[in-house]
């Protein structure tokens, strides 16, 4: 499981901890439910919010009319049952929070997104590692993370992230000298060398020369080097 420490930021500015590990891999209105659900549990609200979802529509339609009253009409009988009405429907919540731990068990990367909370982005996170997973096999998440690492702008479409980095993996091989000797092996580069002359192609070189002009960079990976092509 991946999860992550959701964490009251007016309870932390007060000195004490509060808040909830939500479990990443659920929907973006799953976990918004579980914050919502920690927010409201803080010793320090300093908001109001609607206390369910039947409630919300309605709530939102008193409070501009509540914050728009003139003193005057603060007085009346009006104003009293709007707002009457508006705590009836509300409950205490603190308003802000951010992840102050992760636990990245799926190794999504989840570490990488910070003090985050965006929580569109942490749901595209799992979504691009399950694409990951499927295009790619188990390595797969850690092969679309080396990508992006590398080039950056990552999109915030999962797979759009995924399919771009799929388009430009190469493999992952013990050095580039391994790449290099299967890709001409593959490309048929090799076909009129005599077996005799192959112990004198010097692949390292050829490889060098390839990242050096850019045609491919490298990520380091557990088994060697990830190389992708740059396109």
């Amino acid at each position: 499981m991946s999860r992550f420490y959701a964490a009251c930021l007016a309870s932390y500015n007060n000195g004490r901890l509060h808040g909830a590990w939500i479990d990443a891999t659920d929907d973006a209105d799953a976990m918004q439910d579980e914050v919502n659900a920690m927010l409201r549990a803080s010793k320090y609200p300093n908001i109001r919010v609607a206390k369910d979802d039947d409630s919300k529509d309605r709530v939102d339609e008193i409070w501009p009319k509540l914050r728009t009253m003139t003193p005057d009409q603060c007085c009346g009988s009006a104003y009293r049952a709007l707002f009457d009405e508006y705590m009836s429907l509300t409950v205490p919540s603190a308003e802000e929070w951010c992840v102050h731990d992760t636990d990245d068990d799926d190794d999504i990367g989840l570490s990488e997104l910070g003090e985050t909370s965006d929580l569109h982005a942490i749901a595209q996170l799992v979504e691009a590692a399950e694409i990951a997973e499927s295009e790619f096999g188990s390595d797969g998440p850690a092969i679309v993370r080396a990508y992006w690492d590398h080039v950056g702008a990552r999109p915030d479409d999962a797979k759009e992230a995924v399919e771009t980095a799929h388009e430009a993996y190469a493999g992952e091989f013990r050095d580039l000298e391994t790449w290099a000797e299967e890709f001409l092996e593959d490309t048929g580069a090799l076909k009129e060398v005599p077996d005799s002359l192959r112990n004198y192609i010097d692949f390292a070189a050829w490889a060098r020369d390839a990242e050096r002009s850019g045609d491919i960079f490298t990520v380091n990976s557990s088994g060697g080097q990830y190389v992708f092509w740059n396109h």
